[in-house]
């Protein structure tokens, strides 16, 4: 008897950059690539400001992937036009990560955030 688990959740290649100015761009989540199965837990661990919640917001599609798949049940919910699909995750974990987190944007007269 074969014992196989459910892939309920897939990251492959999971990208979200943000451009700063004309010629910076942050590379907050750069290529991560991971598998959850039904009845495991997961936990993304980091540094302070490594992109741990970047990349579960990428993930819930509260931000837009720059590249990359979240397939959820065997079904790629970013590739949706619609968010319609990709809600089916998001109610119950919209509110598991903080606020965003500010970027300093350099200016010659302010100092002004990018959130």
């Amino acid at each position: 008897m074969a014992n196989t688990k459910e892939k309920l959740l897939e990251i492959r290649n999971l990208k979200k950059h943000f451009k700063i100015d004309s010629t910076n761009v942050l590379k907050a989540v750069d290529g991560i690539s991971f598998d959850i199965f039904k009845g495991e837990t997961f936990g993304l661990v980091g540094e302070s400001g490594c992109g741990k919640s970047t990349a579960g917001r990428t993930i819930l599609r509260l931000y837009e992937a720059t590249e990359g798949e979240v397939n959820f049940k065997g079904e790629n919910v970013h590739a949706k036009k619609s968010k319609k699909r990709s809600e089916k995750i998001q109610p119950q974990h919209a509110n598991d990560f903080p606020r965003p987190v500010c970027f300093p944007q350099s200016t010659d007269d302010s100092e002004g955030h990018y959130c």
